[in-house]
C-alpha cells in the first residue's frame, strides 16, 4: 500500500494522531488517563483504540492488572508511528494549526502538496478517495488558517494553484517522515 493511502487511513479518525502521540509521550497509558489527557468521550476513545488495534499499532497490555502497568501499549510497528505522530503534533502546535491540521483531509492534502502537487486536479488525482467538495473545503480551511495561499494561473480561466505559505515548512519533513514510517509498518 502506498504512503498516501496509509496517511489517509491514519488521518481518517480525528483522534488517531493525538492518541498515538500521547501513548508515545507516556510510554503507554490506562484508558482513564487517555480520556483525561485527550479530553474526549469514552465512546470516541474506544472507537479510536479499536481502529489503532486493527491497524496493528496499539495493543492491550497482556500484563495489565498491576496498578503501575499501562493498559494500552504500542506494538513494535506502532512505536515508530507513535514517535512520528508525537513529532508531527508538536509541529502542528508550534505552527498553531492543530485544529485545522487534524481534520480528516488536511494532512493528506498538505502531504500531497509537499510532494509537489499544487493544482486542484493534481491534488484530486493523488487523493482518489477525496470528493471535490471535501478537497475544496479543506483547501479553504487551510487558506483561512494562512497555511496555504491560492493564486489564479491565468486571468481568463478558473484554474488555481495552491502553494504552502512556508517554503521550508517543518510540517512537510514531519509528514514525509511519518509517511515513510507508515509504509515500513505495512
Amino acid at each position: 500500500m502506498n504512503s498516501t493511502k496509509r496517511l489517509i487511513q491514519l488521518c481518517h479518525h480525528r483522534w488517531n494522531v493525538p492518541l498515538l502521540a500521547v501513548l508515545y509521550q507516556l510510554s503507554g497509558a490506562k484508558f482513564i488517563t487517555l480520556v483525561n489527557k485527550l479530553e474526549l468521550s469514552r465512546d470516541s476513545l474506544s472507537r479510536t483504540l479499536e481502529v489503532l488495534i486493527q491497524h496493528g499499532w496499539v495493543m492491550r497490555n497482556e500484563g495489565y492488572g498491576h496498578p503501575l502497568r499501562p493498559e494500552y501499549i504500542f506494538t513494535p510497528e506502532g512505536s515508530t508511528v507513535g514517535q512520528a505522530c508525537h513529532e508531527l503534533l508538536n509541529i502542528l502546535n508550534f505552527l498553531d494549526i492543530e485544529k485545522v491540521g487534524l481534520k480528516k483531509w488536511s494532512l493528506p492534502v498538505i502531504y500531497t502538496m509537499c510532494l509537489g502537487h499544487h493544482r486542484f486536479s493534481n491534488l484530486k488525482e493523488h487523493l482518489p478517495d477525496i470528493t471535490p467538495r471535501a478537497l475544496t473545503q479543506t483547501l479553504e480551511q487551510l487558506e483561512q488558517a494562512k497555511f496555504i495561499h491560492r493564486q489564479k494561473i491565468s486571468a481568463n480561466s478558473n484554474r488555481n494553484q495552491y502553494d504552502l505559505t512556508m517554503k521550508d515548512c517543518p510540517l512537510c519533513a514531519a509528514l514525509i517522515q511519518l509517511a515513510g514510517v507508515l509504509n515500513e509498518s505495512d
